[in-house]
């Protein structure tokens, strides 16, 4: 699933709310190696179609291993 502030949705989902937030929002979009691809371009399409264009894209840099 996708998280949205803590809670666990799905694309369809997050659609629905952000379509329904009339607020400015940004978008921070954080996936790892594991995450499949269509799952983040679930997560575009769904800001695409609420009109959401300020999306961020974050990482964080793993512990070097010992």
């Amino acid at each position: 699933g996708i998280v949205r502030n803590q809670n666990i949705c799905e694309p369809e989902q997050l659609a629905k709310v952000l379509a329904e937030t009339k607020i400015k929002q940004t978008v921070v979009i954080r996936a790892d190696k594991v995450v499949p691809h269509s799952r983040v371009l679930d997560v575009l399409s769904a800001c695409a179609a609420a009109g959401i264009w300020d999306i961020s894209f974050a990482t964080y840099q793993e512990e070097p291993k010992k």
